[in-house]
């Protein structure tokens, strides 16, 4: 069966343990908010979260603009949601934690404000790494820290 249905502007792509497609989609240049999608083995397309999406615990996950995204082999994703400057995970029954925050809010660990995180990686302790502006974090067990980068005074 041939079932489509429209994309905004899709950025991220990952395959899931089951083989199902998980991406982004921040519909730029629509009203609507970002989401992320999922196209099963079978070819079916779904929203996992965002506008048009149910979660199992009635949960509303809420994401602007989701650029990258990952997926846990629990299922869990991790999304870089670029125009709120944050790092999420979503788990598989839509629970939303904020992991990294540069606005203020939700932001136990980074001092200095994130300008669009980008770029996220599990690295082989389950660790995450990300990209914002000229930098390379890592966050693991509560803390961030730079990897590389930063070499600039105007960076921030």
């Amino acid at each position: 069966m041939d079932e489509r249905f429209d994309l905004g502007t899709p950025d991220s792509l990952t395959v899931a343990s089951d083989g199902s497609l998980v991406l982004t989609d921040d519909q730029q240049g629509t009203s609507n908010p970002g989401r992320i999608l999922g196209i099963g083995t079978d070819g079916r397309p779904q929203v996992l979260f965002g506008e048009g999406a149910s979660t199992s615990n009635g949960a509303e996950v809420k994401l602007t603009q989701p650029q990258a995204v990952l997926v846990k082999h629990d299922g869990t994703l991790v999304v870089s949601d670029i125009a709120e400057g944050r790092i999420v995970e979503i788990a598989p029954d839509g629970t939303l934690t904020t992991l990294v925050s540069g606005y203020g809010e939700d932001n136990p660990v980074v001092s200095q404000a994130l300008n669009h995180p980008d770029g996220i990686a599990l690295g082989t302790r389950q660790e995450l790494y990300f990209v914002d502006a000229d930098r390379v974090y890592r966050y693991e067990a509560g803390q961030v820290t730079v990897v590389a980068g930063g070499g600039s005074e105007t960076a921030p």
